[in-house]
Formats: C-alpha cells, structure tokens, sequence
C-alpha cells in the first residue's frame, strides 16, 4: 500500500492510498492475470472541486515494457454519483475505464504510458505509467483531459448538496478500482517504484508523495494469531506426550 497527504484548495488537507495486488480478472475473454489498483480517497472530507482524487502515477522497470491501455487489457469500476442539482443519485459497479477522449461517453480514467514530460510547471519524467482523468498535455494522454473532475474521487462523508457540487456531474465515491492484465514481465509487486504520485482538481500541477507502507496488523488480528500459536503448541505437547505414554 501506498499512502500520502498533502494540502489543497482553500487549505484543505488531502490524502488518499494506493494499493497493488496480483488477482485474476475478465477483460471479457475470460479469466487472465492481472494486477488490480485501488485508489482511494482518505481525507476526511472533500470541500471543494479542486480537491477531488484524479489520478495516480507509478513507476516500473523499463523490462516490464508497455502495459496494455485498451479494453482488452484495462478495466475499471466505481460507485458514481451525480448530485442532480442537489439530490443525489448513486450508481454502482460503473465502468470509468478506458477512456480514449474528451467526451462524457467514453469512460472516465485513461491508463497511459511514459515517458511523460511537464506540465503545469510539474515534471513526470520518474514515472512510467498513470491513470488519470486529468493530464492537461502530458505526453501520451489524449487531449489535455479526460472527463476531468468530473470524474474524480471524493472524501467519504462529504457534503454534497453544497454549492461546489450541486451540479449533474458525477463523481465517484470514495474509491475506484482498476484492474491491468499484467504482463508476464510484471512477476512481483517489489518492482514498483518506492513512491507514486497522487494528482488531485484540474491539472498536473496539484499532486502530493504517496510512499510505500508496511501496514501492520490491527491489536485484534495480533491476539488472533497469538491465540492461534498457543494452540499449536499445545496440541504439539499433548502428541509429544501421547508419543510417550
């Protein structure tokens, strides 16, 4: 897991966590290998437009090569809401990927690959690939955005009847995951880089360091495994002592 903060629009504080994990997936010729991406936005609110999660960039070795970009290969689902002019409409499981344009109909997220270049006085030159529904002219995205913030990611338990999102854009809630048929070269998540770039509001400019965790398991799961020890070794002193008699 990759997580990160930093501060936005108005001063708000943003953050979000990025996970890798190996799973199979149905790019719609059946079950294949892939490499599912969640990302999430964990700050405890989303105030304002130019605070909505919109992207994430990541770095692989050049031996991985290309990752594929189309519908064979790229995938993505999400709970959308619209907030309809202050009343809010949900819908689940929505694909937002790939998208290939700057229409409303075409998806939400376009997975590119490097090398990128500067944009917005930013420099993406350390990353390989991204996800974003905002790239404002970085080489190899289409068009300098996607579906932009309409399409981007708000802060469980925001206010969405408010004046910055009484509006019939959809957003998506909390979280979207992704999935990339991986390549055979992709073998461990080790190879990603030690930091991802998470890109927030309307342009490449706004982003903040999300660095690699090791997250620990909870007191709970800790007891679990501790209870589960003194089991075994009790069972272990029962046979040896069976063994015996």
């Amino acid at each position: 897991m990759f997580s990160g903060l930093g501060v936005g629009a108005h001063n708000d504080p943003t953050s979000a966590t990025v996970t890798f994990e190996t799973t199979q997936h149905n790019f719609g010729s059946g079950m294949v290998s892939a490499v599912q991406i969640s990302l999430t936005n964990t700050a405890a609110s989303t105030n304002w437009r130019d605070n909505l999660i919109t992207g994430v960039f990541f770095t692989l070795p050049t031996s991985v090569g290309p990752l594929p970009t189309n519908t064979t290969g790229f995938d993505g689902l999400a709970v959308m809401v619209a907030t309809a002019r202050g009343v809010i409409v949900s819908n689940a499981n929505v694909d937002v990927a790939p998208a290939v344009n700057i229409t409303s109909t075409d998806g939400g997220y376009q997975l590119s690959n490097g090398p990128f270049g500067s944009a917005g006085g930013a420099s993406y030159s350390a990353f390989t690939n991204g996800i974003a529904t905002v790239s404002m002219g970085l080489t190899g995205f289409n068009h300098h955005a996607v579906n932009g913030e309409d399409y981007g990611i708000f802060a469980a338990g925001s206010y969405l009847s408010s004046g910055q999102f009484n509006q019939d854009y959809p957003l998506i809630d909390s979280s979207v995951k992704f999935w990339i048929a991986a390549p055979a070269t992709w073998t461990s998540m080790d190879q990603l880089g030690s930091s991802v770039r998470i890109t927030y509001g309307s342009g490449p400019d706004e982003y903040f360091t999300a660095t690699s965790q090791r997250i620990a398991p909870e007191p709970s799961t800790w007891a679990l495994v501790g209870a589960g020890l003194a089991a075994a070794a009790y069972l272990r002193s029962r046979k040896r002592r069976g063994a015996r008699s």
